[in-house]
């Protein structure tokens, strides 16, 4: 069977074309975010969308790769959201399609390259998954906290960050104004999740 007939290539492009279009909608979000008053919000927005565009590249070389002639087009039925509100909705919706990748769709996608013989794909596949679990753990938790107005108050002291200028306090909440820089409470970095395995 040639590359270009196997379910591998076609998942390849939709995967291409998911992590670009996951990428523009990150840039949307964190612009949404960042004119909110958002900024570390936006940055957390930024971050994925440039490991977006990282996943994107390794879609694109597999499918040189495996394709060993130039495609000049793939036809992609797919689906994609395309969604667009304020940065808690955005959250939300964030959180929910990097769930669906780590869950559902890229180990589905691993499970039919390895049955179709491209093992280096589906290991790829089961890698960025794990990735998208991690963007999932950081949206749910940041929208969690903003559902709860936990997001720059704690019940316990902890290390709070100014992303403009670096001022750094201990405390159970974060300033609303940074003493140094004058920048408002949405620059302030507290305690989302570390970048630790996510949990199915």
């Amino acid at each position: 069977m040639e590359f270009m007939d196997t379910k591998t290539c076609q998942n390849l492009a939709r995967s291409f074309a998911g992590e670009s279009q996951a990428r523009t909608r990150y840039a949307l979000y964190a612009a949404t975010a960042r004119t909110e008053g958002w900024e570390y919000l936006a940055r957390i927005f930024e971050q994925t969308a440039a490991n977006e565009l990282a996943h994107a590249e390794q879609f694109l070389e597999k499918l040189q790769q495996h394709g060993k002639q130039p495609i000049e087009n793939i036809d992609v039925a797919a689906g994609y959201p395309f969604t667009h509100g304020v940065t808690m909705e955005n959250l939300y919706e964030a959180a929910h399609s990097e769930e669906q990748e780590f869950l559902d769709v890229y180990p589905a996608f691993a499970a039919a390259a390895r049955e179709e013989g491209f093992p280096d794909v589906a290991a790829l596949w089961e890698q960025i998954a794990k990735i998208e679990g991690l963007h999932r753990d950081v949206f749910r938790e940041a929208y969690s906290q903003m559902q709860t107005g936990t997001l720059y108050k704690k019940g316990k002291p902890i290390v709070w960050r100014c992303a403009n200028c670096g001022h750094i306090v201990l405390a159970e909440e974060a300033w609303k104004v940074c003493p140094v820089c004058k920048k408002p409470q949405g620059w302030v970095i507290g305690d989302l999740p570390e970048r630790k395995l996510p949990e199915s």
